[in-house]
């Protein structure tokens, strides 16, 4: 696998609620799981595993691209990432489910 494929993408405010919300919503949608911070999420889709890293100091989630298919664009991965990330991070605690 390349390491950084895609450039690095980090989003604030993301609380360990909010860190488990996401790893329960990645499982749900049928993506595995490896690793304790960073983590790796193979979508078992077009190739493509991203890491997540979360340094819980600064509340702040950093996510790279490390594989995907030669026809899927990094543009079209970060855009899926952000329907929802931005989201994630603008929500309370309380909020998250």
């Amino acid at each position: 696998m390349t390491n950084n494929l895609c450039g690095e993408r980090c989003y604030p405010n993301i609380t360990e609620a909010k860190i488990k919300s996401i790893m329960d919503a990645l499982k749900s949608a049928g993506a595995t799981i490896t690793g304790n911070n960073p983590w790796d999420a193979d979508f078992h889709k077009h190739g493509v595993v991203i890491r997540a890293k979360w340094d819980s100091s600064k509340s702040n989630l950093c996510i790279t691209v490390l594989s995907k298919n030669w026809y899927v664009s990094c543009d079209q991965i970060w855009k899926e990432i952000d329907k929802y990330l931005p989201h994630i991070s603008g929500l309370a605690d309380k909020d998250v489910m």
